[in-house]
């Protein structure tokens, strides 16, 4: 029996075959420029609904009145003697870092929307790559002031019950008071992990897709 199998009609009629589309550099840079441009959005959102939220917080507390009553116990246990006018310091104090909080908040959802909307998808390759550069750059300033007006808040209660303690003349022992900084230095640390841990999960995931795109639109504009 003849064997009818012809390697050469295989290679042949395997050439011939369509292949998938194939987009052009054009397009491909369309669609890149259109999902950073997306990315940028998504995370100017994301800083309004955090400016909402701590916004919320604020008015929920005002409403039901906190007034630091854990904290003022722990001042207490220090041999603090709370009055009227330590707690008035501590709430202007405490009311003016909240009203700077939501400031930071807001100028940054300002500059986040001023650049979002001078992002502009037709324009030149080299000036796309700058404008998403220049937002990026805004995205970290704005994770960096965040930390360090936490770490500022944190130096405040360590040295708010330092000021009183030489003002009423306490004695404390040795080992309470090492108890105390040990219990700051801890809190430090678990809060600067929290917020950390926070803009990487809220704010990481999208700066990670728009480097990824960035990195993209640099390999085009060396290859063109």
């Amino acid at each position: 029996m003849q064997n009818d199998f012809d390697i050469d009609q295989l290679k042949n009629a395997w050439q011939k075959q369509e292949t998938g589309p194939k987009y052009q550099d054009s397009e491909i840079l369309e669609i890149l420029n259109k999902k950073s441009r997306n990315y940028v959005k998504f995370i100017f959102w994301v800083s309004v609904a955090e400016f909402a939220l701590f916004l919320i917080l604020n008015i929920s507390a005002w409403l039901r009145h906190e007034n630091g009553d854990a904290y003022f116990t722990q001042l207490s246990q220090l041999g603090i003697q709370i009055n009227e006018s330590v707690k008035a310091t501590f709430h202007n104090i405490y009311f003016v870092f909240k009203m700077i909080s939501l400031f930071i908040i807001l100028f940054y959802v300002w500059v986040f929307f001023r650049k979002y909307k001078k992002i502009d998808v037709e324009s030149n390759l080299k000036s796309f790559i700058l404008q998403i550069i220049s937002f990026k750059k805004s995205v970290n300033r704005f994770i960096l002031v965040n930390i360090l007006f936490l770490l500022c808040f944190l130096l405040l209660i360590t040295l708010f019950p330092v000021i009183y303690i030489q003002q009423q003349h306490i004695q404390i022992s040795d080992n309470k008071y090492a108890a105390f900084i040990i219990g700051i230095i801890i809190s430090c640390i678990v809060c600067v992990l929290l917020i950390l841990l926070y803009y990487k999960l809220i704010y990481g995931i999208l700066m990670k897709k728009l480097s990824r795109n960035l990195q993209q639109l640099k390999n085009i504009e060396n290859e063109q």
